[in-house]
């Protein structure tokens, strides 16, 4: 099984940067710790784009053509600071939505939301102004290029200061690894 990983942006644009945190290149490093993971495991991987390099999201499509799954990779921002977690963002497909509910049951603890057991599952349609956010680069213009099942995956909040403190550990990006790698295994497994 040919697996899309998707390091957000890229090139000329950075994507989020809050102090030391610059959201391509934190992406490009999860995307590559967990190409090496899901090969482990078993999966193919092919990246959507090389370390510095800038590629649009049609093209990105073009290149994911192939593949059974598509795993976009992002750190969120927002001006409300108070606003934390991994959250999973899904086209309101029966396969993409299974794909994101295996990674959001596996949400590492740090970057959960408090009482909850999962981390939230948004659907691409969802208003935006429901949720106080103010999306730069709206999930569904991300993952509308894609086939196959598609999830975005907003590995925390830059403008957190508990999820930017995590996300820059080595401890922190490991753990997300391993959240989305046993997300994307299982959901795999369950399609053989």
């Amino acid at each position: 099984m040919l697996i899309a990983l998707d390091p957000g942006h890229g090139g000329r644009d950075s994507g989020c940067r809050y102090g030391p945190l610059v959201e391509s290149a934190w992406t490009m490093r999860v995307a590559e710790l967990l190409a090496a993971r899901l090969r482990a495991a078993g999966l193919d991987v092919l990246l959507t784009r090389a370390a510095g390099e800038g590629v649009s999201l049609w093209r990105r499509g073009w290149r994911t053509r192939a593949c059974q799954a598509v795993v976009s990779l992002h750190v969120n921002a927002n001006p409300h600071p108070e606003l934390g977690g991994l959250e999973v963002y899904s086209r309101d497909q029966l396969p993409d939505l299974a794909l994101a509910a295996q990674i959001a049951t596996r949400c590492p603890a740090s970057l959960l939301r408090p009482r909850r057991e999962a981390a939230p599952v948004w659907s691409t349609r969802d208003d935006p102004a429901t949720t106080r956010d103010d999306w730069l680069q709206r999930p569904a213009a991300v993952l509308r290029w894609h086939g196959a099942p598609a999830v975005l995956v907003e590995c925390g909040y830059a403008t957190h200061d508990a999820d930017r403190k995590y996300l820059l550990r080595d401890d922190g990006a490991a753990a997300v690894v391993a959240a989305i790698a046993a997300g994307v295994t299982a959901w795999a497994a369950g399609r053989a």
